[in-house]
């Protein structure tokens, strides 16, 4: 089996001696470079037996780090310590300190993995390196489309931080020059907001849409509007404009920031 997903996090709760709020930050946070790393760790086949995920735990119950493997849950479990001390300190940094701060977190975690497991530490904190030299940034391509009778192309990206997640949406005439740009989907940063949710995008005679991974409607834009440069979306599911960005959720959004 090879090593598939790698993440950090604040261990459960009744083990951590970490408040709710610190812990739902924090793991809100962090959600972005984990994402990063298991699609990167998964081109590395790093060959691990019957583990598939590196599970690194902070907590302030503990005064050693433990390895835990669990032949369930196929996942090499890791937890460091984090005291008061530690978590007063991580408060204080900037944005930049916190993202090297994951990575160390992260590369203990490596180190202590393998002394139970063969991960090829060395390989894995080389995928930190390229995080680094991409500013930290967890960015891709969703889709891109020309479409002639409206005279755009469209092209949708997709934006995960430790802040939020955006699907961006750039409209270019037909020869390529810029008309607009601008969101069309922000969600909290966490993957479960938008892997199965923002999978397809559908074109008809009107309408630009996006739809989930049972091809339910999720997003939908007025080609007319782009062609003129206006992005107005509108989200369509009603379960879906819960967790999006609006006045109603604009407070919880903010709280992610410290």
């Amino acid at each position: 089996m090879y090593l598939r997903y790698i993440y950090l996090n604040i261990s459960y709760e009744h083990y951590s001696g970490i408040n709710e709020d610190f812990s739902q930050k924090f793991g809100y946070n962090t959600c972005f470079i984990g994402y990063y790393l298991s699609k990167a760790v998964r081109k590395e086949k790093i060959e691990t037996g019957i583990y598939n995920m590196i599970y690194v735990l902070l907590s302030a119950k503990i005064k050693e780090p433990t390895v835990k493997l669990s032949e369930c849950f196929k996942t090499i479990e890791v937890t460091i310590p984090f005291d008061e001390a530690e978590q007063s300190r991580y408060i204080a940094m900037g944005i930049e300190e916190r993202y090297e701060f994951y990575l160390a977190m992260l590369e203990k975690g490596y180190y202590l993995a393998n002394t139970v497991c063969d991960v090829k530490p060395e390989i894995l904190i080389g995928l930190h390196e390229k995080f680094r030299q991409g500013g930290y940034r967890n960015e891709w391509l969703f889709k891109k489309k020309r479409i002639k009778e409206y005279g755009i192309n469209v092209v949708l990206d997709c934006v995960f931080t430790s802040f939020d997640f955006k699907l961006m949406l750039t409209v270019l005439d037909l020869k390529k020059n810029p008309i607009a740009k601008g969101c069309i989907y922000q969600t909290y940063p966490d993957y479960t907001f938008f892997y199965k949710t923002i999978k397809h995008l559908v074109i008809t005679d009107k309408k630009l849409i996006i739809t989930d991974f049972l091809d339910d409607e999720m997003i939908e834009c007025e080609l007319e509007d782009l062609a003129k440069g206006i992005i107005n979306a509108k989200c369509i599911d009603e379960d879906t404009a819960l967790y999006i960005y609006n006045d109603r959720t604009k407070e919880k959004f903010e709280k992610l920031r410290w």
